[in-house]
């Protein structure tokens, strides 16, 4: 089956463009001119990628891009936002959950580039589930009794480390839920995060976790706290247990990135 690109943009022009290129590079596209044409196309047939520009007719880019992230069936799907406004837009479209944006007008050549650096990431991602550890990973938590001591640039420096050294598979969990820097530290920002195992705790299992970790550069992965602090309060003690249970068996090494205080998920 050919790799399937969604291209969702309201110009027919640029739709045309983005087609005949993408065509030409392997690729097959659909085009869809609204939010609304692609959510009813994901329900036929998931894509592989999808582009989708900020200014859409109704439902815009980002709140397409909030939308596919909700949903279980969708939300592991790489997106890449299309826009032509500065930085405020494109801290938007990362908190939409968008894991690439470029800015108009762009080259067609770097579009596939970065096309393919997300799919490969992705079906690395989607691989790592047949990876079964033969015993339980070492779990490993950071933890300091004021904020500002450097902790969180130990916990990345110790995975990225142990990434390195042992060549397992190595995840860091950002435990400090209110408040997690790891995200910052490695240039990551995503609405895949811990939130969504809360908001999914009752069918918890592997592949889930494995959807929701984002893979870096560096070949660890990450388990991205909630992006608001006010989000912090559905993590439960609970679900920090089970969590850690699965990221057991999952990687040979866990990092705990922890908040500095000795509340019932930190003992956890």
């Amino acid at each position: 089956m050919p790799t399937q690109i969604m291209v969702v943009n309201d110009d027919l022009d640029v739709c045309n463009a983005l087609q005949t290129f993408l065509t030409q590079n392997g690729f097959e596209v659909i085009i869809c001119t609204s939010a609304e044409a692609a959510l009813e196309q994901t329900k036929r047939q998931l894509p592989h990628l999808v582009i989708v520009d900020v200014v859409l007719p109704a439902m815009n880019g980002l709140a397409l891009c909030r939308t596919l992230r909700q949903d279980p069936a969708t939300h592991s799907i790489p997106i890449i936002i299309l826009s032509g406004g500065g930085m405020a837009d494109k801290s938007a479209g990362f908190e939409a959950g968008a894991d690439d944006y470029m800015v108009k007008p762009f080259e067609l050549q770097e579009l596939v580039y970065r096309v393919k650096n997300l799919l490969t990431r992705n079906v690395q991602v989607a691989a790592q589930p047949a990876q079964k550890q033969t015993a339980r990973g070492k779990i490993i938590t950071v933890f300091a009794p004021k904020g500002g001591v450097g902790k969180t640039t130990v916990a990345i420096n110790l995975a990225v480390a142990l990434k390195k050294s042992s060549g397992k598979q190595v995840v860091i969990m950002d435990a400090d839920f209110c408040f997690g820097m790891v995200g910052v530290n490695l240039n990551l920002s995503s609405t895949r995060n811990i939130q969504i195992l809360a908001e999914n705790f009752a069918v918890l299992d592997e592949e889930l976790v494995q959807q929701v970790l984002i893979s870096h550069e560096s070949g660890i992965r990450v388990l991205l706290c909630p992006m608001y602090p006010e989000d912090a309060e559905t993590i439960t003690s609970a679900l920090v247990e089970s969590t850690v249970d699965i990221l057991s068996q999952m990687n040979a090494y866990i990092v705990v990135d922890c908040h500095n205080s000795y509340d019932e998920r930190t003992l956890m």
